[in-house]
């Protein structure tokens, strides 16, 4: 309804179980994770939804569960009208490190993939899957950078499956996203 009707839906019951979402979540370092093998999604926006780069890392025999690292963007000028009209601790986050900012109101490419070379540079990149929807030259830039860079559409043939397998990864208490928020 809110992608394709622009009528935008606030749910008592969100789609992932919060609980089994707090199941899964521990105290952890990065540098745990220094040097191993990941896969990176980047979901871009323009100007008013946040930008996200995962890096996934997946269960080892020592370590159960998926790890993520999540960094997420947003421009700075329009933080305080998102997070009143979201709901959202987003000044928090920043604070806390969360969330980062961009200067001005839409989504600066470069410091999204200034993120992805950043991961590069400490973790072992197998891929990098983007949403070409908003990604602008980005999908050039990171393979221009040496990234296996694929294409991910956010549509129901692409990401079914896929969804429904982290949603009973999330009811496992299998996902740890170290406490992100």
């Amino acid at each position: 309804k809110q992608k394709r009707l622009n009528l935008w839906v606030n749910m008592k019951a969100p789609w992932l179980s919060l609980d089994g979402w707090r199941r899964g979540q521990s105290q952890w370092a990065i540098e745990e994770l220094l040097g191993e093998p990941c896969w990176i999604g980047v979901d871009m926006s323009s100007k008013i939804d946040l930008t996200a780069v995962v890096a996934v890392f997946p269960p080892r025999e020592l370590r159960l569960r998926w790890r993520l690292l999540v960094w997420c963007l947003t421009p700075e000028e329009t933080l305080i009208e998102r997070a009143r009209r979201d709901r959202a601790p987003y000044g928090q986050w920043v604070e806390q490190g969360y969330l980062r900012t961009n200067p001005g109101v839409r989504i600066d490419q470069d410091v999204v993939r200034e993120m992805v070379g950043a991961a590069g540079e400490a973790f072992d990149v197998q891929q990098v899957g983007v949403d070409p929807w908003n990604a602008g030259n980005l999908l050039k830039h990171l393979a221009d950078d040496g990234f296996r860079v694929v294409e991910i559409p956010q549509n129901l043939s692409q990401m079914s499956g896929p969804s429904k397998d982290f949603e009973a990864d999330v009811l496992a208490g299998l996902v740890d996203a170290g406490d992100n928020p």
